[in-house]
């Protein structure tokens, strides 16, 4: 088992610091590895809204952070991808802890793309997202000299 593939804790803190906003979201990165990432939202208040259930907003964040686990898990050049297009499908109303599944579909010398599934815990589809995703080289001075 590599460190991309350990589970129950947040393996995205064990490659680098989340973003705050991740952070403030709640969402846990549980695994990554071969073109694939299962990614976690608790509901919160934070997470909700007006109608007691979690906001389309911080669903699709958790679709992209997923897709974007997903991509990296396969990046040639690091960990580097940035998002550049999603559309995303929102199916019911996102209840109590989602997690989304995503998978690489396609991956070329520079771009990914990506689908996913959000579910809640009874595993009903909450949302479905396709991504295209640009690998990212890392800077002259991050490329580790050997």
């Amino acid at each position: 088992m590599t460190i991309l593939e350990k589970q129950g804790e947040d393996i995205g803190t064990v490659l680098r610091p989340p973003s705050p906003f991740r952070q403030l979201l709640g969402i846990t990165v549980r695994s990554m590895a071969d073109g694939r990432a299962v990614v976690e939202l608790p509901h919160s208040e934070i997470v909700g809204n007006a109608h007691g259930t979690v906001h389309g907003g911080a669903i699709a964040t958790l679709a992209d952070v997923a897709v974007a686990m997903a991509a990296a898990s396969v990046s040639p050049f690091g960990l580097g991808v940035l998002t550049v297009s999603m559309t995303t499908s929102f199916l019911n109303l996102g209840r109590g802890l989602l997690t989304a599944k995503a998978n690489v579909l396609s991956a070329g010398k520079s771009l990914v793309n990506v689908e996913t599934t959000v579910t809640d815990a009874t595993g009903l589809p909450v949302a479905k997202a396709l991504a295209t995703l640009k690998f990212i080289r890392p800077k002259k001075a991050e490329v580790p000299e050997n």
